[in-house]
């Protein structure tokens, strides 16, 4: 993929399963650049203000990767229809004039990443033996790292430039300013069938001919992602913590096993290591065990998967290098899995602009598993930006 071209990217979220209507999904769809003014790669109007003409496909089998070309008789079609987005032209007017708005930056990108410390509480939840990556790390590194950082540094005060991606990082975080810009479209349905699910599939949404875009279809300027589905009968969420690209072929699916095993593991929404901590010192953070009482409560901390989470941060650091240092991106897209830095790789999933994509958590609540929540804890959240609380 020549990330360098991408104008637009279009990724599906499911969020039910139900064998009376189908699947219920919505739609996140981004474009790069200034969205105000029209894009010559593109063709066609602005993107603001325009409405989107959708049609669902879905793939009746997970015998190989997405692919807009599947076996005979594997694709299903389906029309979508949606509701243009009322004043967004004078809402996109509206932001480009409360904020300075400048181009996402060019430069190139250090090869840092995301390190994480994995406390005690994470540790103690399950069998643990060693980290699963060179990033999350054991002991008290990062306790050492804090204290020895200069406690009052001089630093310039933040810029008030903002890229679109930005903008749209914010507006994620207000479902309700994502769906009047046109970026969100919520609960679509696509009426499978029992028939169509028993093995599951992947689900991807395109533009419809009628769409102003859909002549740049199966080129580098769009890019569709597709949410792996797993067999489903009885009624039960469906959820994509990580989005596949759809292209024609792939010349080594091996990189891809990492990111089916994480949608497999967590298409019930539930996240499947989460730990507990009420500290006991005021030395939360650092955890040097001074053994000095906080003078007031200090809260029980909250935790969940951290190991699979750092993965993702850094799997799109990966891709923003990409992306800004010239090259194809790697293939796993994460979404939370998954999610893109915007103006950097088209997979949503984690934020840099990156982490700026998914909305905050709004809960965590207990599920029926001693060792996950809900769907709807912090750790589906932050996968997941279009679900509603």
């Amino acid at each position: 993929m020549a990330f360098q071209e991408l104008r637009l990217s279009l990724m599906t979220f499911p969020q039910e399963w139900d064998p009376g209507s189908g699947i219920t999904l919505n739609v996140l769809i981004l474009p790069t650049g200034d969205p105000t003014v029209p894009d010559p790669s593109l063709g066609g109007p602005a993107f603001s203000g325009g409405q989107r003409t959708f049609t669902a496909a879905f793939i009746t089998s997970l015998s190989q990767l997405p692919t807009p070309n599947p076996p005979p008789g594997e694709l299903k079609t389906f029309p979508l229809p949606t509701t243009a987005p009322s004043g967004a032209p004078a809402l996109f007017a509206s932001l480009a004039a409360q904020f300075h708005i400048v181009p996402p930056p060019t430069s190139t990108v250090p090869n840092i990443r995301i390190k994480k410390a994995l406390p005690q509480s994470y540790i103690d939840a399950f069998a643990f033996e060693q980290s699963r990556t060179d990033d999350a790390i054991v002991g008290e590194g990062f306790g050492c790292a804090l204290t020895g950082k200069n406690p009052n540094p001089t630093a310039p005060p933040p810029s008030k430039d903002i890229s679109w991606g930005q903008v749209f990082s914010y507006a994620l975080r207000n479902p309700e300013l994502a769906v009047k810009l046109g970026i969100l479209y919520r609960d679509l349905h696509v009426p499978l069938s029992l028939a169509q699910v028993a093995k599951g599939g992947w689900l991807y949404v395109s533009l419809d001919a009628a769409d102003p875009y859909s002549g740049k279809l199966n080129t580098d300027v769009i890019k569709l992602y597709a949410t792996r589905v797993p067999a489903v009968s009885t009624r039960r969420p469906v959820f994509a913590a990580v989005l596949f690209p759809v292209v024609a072929s792939i010349s080594n699916p091996q990189p891809y096993d990492d990111a089916q095993i994480e949608a497999q593991t967590y298409d019930d929404g539930f996240a499947q290591i989460v730990h507990c901590n009420q500290p006991a010192t005021i030395d939360a953070a650092a955890g040097d065990g001074t053994q000095i009482v906080p003078g007031t409560d200090a809260g029980v901390q909250i935790g969940w998967d951290d190991e699979q989470v750092t993965i993702w941060n850094n799997r799109q650091l990966d891709n923003l290098r990409f992306r800004r240092n010239g090259g194809s991106a790697p293939p796993p897209s994460t979404g939370e899995a998954g999610v893109p830095s915007h103006e950097a790789a088209p997979e949503l999933h984690l934020q840099n602009e990156a982490c700026e994509l998914f909305r905050p958590p709004h809960r965590a609540e207990v599920g029926h598993h001693p060792h996950r929540t809900s769907r709807h804890a912090a750790y589906a959240r932050c996968c997941n930006p279009t679900r509603k609380p």
